[in-house]
């Protein structure tokens, strides 16, 4: 027997795909409590979105089993956006069975690119639909009542969206979905989940901040490209009506030239045919005429003459076309040179509205997170990070903050914005913590005020003076 094998190795087919959705929306259906009159738009959403994949797949094996069948390409293409609703009511539902199921099949429909969020949202078009996937993910953590899996299918979900290469969050969604898995790891009962979502946020800021540093260098490579062109263009502006001149003088002088050397050809066939007429004036006998000779030499001169206004009229048109031929090639480079220019920076002009979203979601974050190390400890008696909320946040803050500080590039060294934050925000709460007597928070504290002498000193004097003297304070009775 010969079996068919898939290509692509690890993709997913459209028909995988659709009895994936199929088996999902199958499971939520087959819950007990789907019964219930409280969920009867999500089941009456579930089998209207159920008979439609179900029509799909029938379409997809007619269409197969034809004799020009569809391309892969094609088979691959799943318009899960319209599939959307069932899965979101299901997440609203708070069951834990159908949100786990419903989490679970958006989070694959996402891995594979078949959930883009790309288009415009049906219930607020001012926004993008996967601004509203974001929001029903992180919905679905509900603090410290929320269930186990569901905690991790939430992780997983969120971790896609953001490692994703194909799929674009705006700083709101980015706030969002680093918010929920902070507070996962905060409240988390499970060990597995607090764990995870730790080394999630570590990986979710590396990408964040990382994607900043590589398109910013991809921008400003593309800047310094268009400053190149842009000093060449100049430069043959420059050089092109020199060279326009030159080439005139010297159609102008070669056309001269060529007009003496045929006026001196011309009078010494003039002189020569003065000899020639002698000697035949000296040897035909004296009845011919003077005049007939005089007649002559009046004919060879008009020839000369005629060859020098020739000659004149060509080096003129030559005049007059030269200017118009290099005047018609300098606007031909102009214009050509305009469209490269042009579409260089109607290029740009993405690239930078591409990077400002990457450096908006990396400055939102870093500043939250900077906000959150300074967090009031309501209850200063309990120092166990463990059973104090507060005191946990501050902490994994600070060392957030020092993850990001260890890998910062220099786009984040020298943004006057990240610096206003450091000066504003980190410095603040570094004097605050770095006097603090619970030994975690101190420790982080003095991590990150030696990130900063390393990296940021020369533009934080005042603000590393200040911090050295309350760190020197705390550290005198030590001492």
């Amino acid at each position: 027997m010969i079996h068919k094998r898939t290509s692509g190795g690890g993709t997913h087919s459209g028909g995988d795909n659709e009895m994936f959705l199929k088996r999902a929306l199958e499971k939520i259906l087959s819950e007990k409590d789907i019964k219930r009159a409280q969920h009867a738009q999500l089941k009456k959403a579930c089998e209207t979105a159920l008979s439609e994949v179900t029509k799909e797949i029938q379409n997809n094996r007619v269409s197969e089993s034809s004799v020009l069948p569809s391309t892969a390409a094609q088979r691959s293409i799943v318009n899960a956006e319209k599939y959307f609703l069932p899965f979101e009511l299901a997440c609203a539902s708070h069951h834990p069975r159908m949100v786990e199921t419903s989490l679970d099949c958006l989070q694959k429909l996402l891995l594979h690119g078949h959930l883009m969020g790309s288009i415009p949202d049906p219930m607020d078009v001012s926004k993008l639909l996967i601004d509203r996937i974001v929001s029903t993910i992180c919905l679905c953590f509900r603090g410290v009542q929320t269930e186990e899996q569901v905690e991790l299918q939430i992780i997983k979900a969120l971790l896609t969206i953001m490692t994703s290469q194909t799929i674009e969050i705006h700083q709101k969604s980015v706030l969002q979905i680093i918010k929920t898995c902070f507070n996962i790891y905060l409240t988390s009962r499970s060990k597995i989940n607090e764990a995870t979502a730790q080394g999630s946020l570590s990986q979710m800021l590396n990408g964040i901040f990382s994607k900043m540093e590589q398109k910013m260098s991809l921008l400003n490579e593309k800047r310094r490209q268009l400053d190149n062109r842009s000093t060449t263009q100049q430069q043959r502006q420059r050089q092109q009506p020199q060279d326009d001149n030159t080439n005139i003088s010297e159609l102008s002088s070669s056309s001269t030239m060529k007009a003496n050397e045929e006026e001196a050809i011309s009078e010494s066939n003039v002189i020569e045919d003065d000899l020639v007429v002698k000697e035949i004036l000296d040897e035909l006998v004296e009845k011919i005429c003077y005049d007939e000779a005089t007649q002559q030499q009046r004919s060879t001169d008009l020839s000369t003459n005629e060859i020098i206004e020739e000659a004149q009229s060509v080096h003129e048109e030559i005049l007059s076309i030269a200017p118009i031929s290099s005047a018609n090639s300098l606007s031909h480079h102009l214009e050509s040179s305009g469209e490269i220019e042009t579409t260089m920076s109607t290029s740009l002009s993405a690239d930078e509205l591409s990077v400002d979203n990457y450096f908006k979601n990396a400055f939102y974050v870093f500043r939250a997170l900077c906000k959150l190390s300074d967090r009031d400890i309501k209850d200063k008696t309990n120092t166990d990070p463990r059973t104090n909320l507060d005191l946990k946040s501050r902490i994994f803050s600070l060392r957030l903050i020092m993850q990001i500080l260890q890998t910062s590039g220099p786009t984040f060294r020298t943004s006057e914005d990240f610096l206003n934050v450091i000066k504003t925000y980190l410095c603040v709460s570094l004097s605050r913590n770095g006097v603090s007597a619970i030994p975690e928070l101190f420790e982080m504290a003095l991590y990150n005020f030696v990130e900063l002498l390393d990296k940021f000193k020369q533009h934080l004097k005042v603000q590393i003076e200040t911090a050295l003297d309350c760190i020197g304070e705390r550290l005198h009775p030590v001492l």
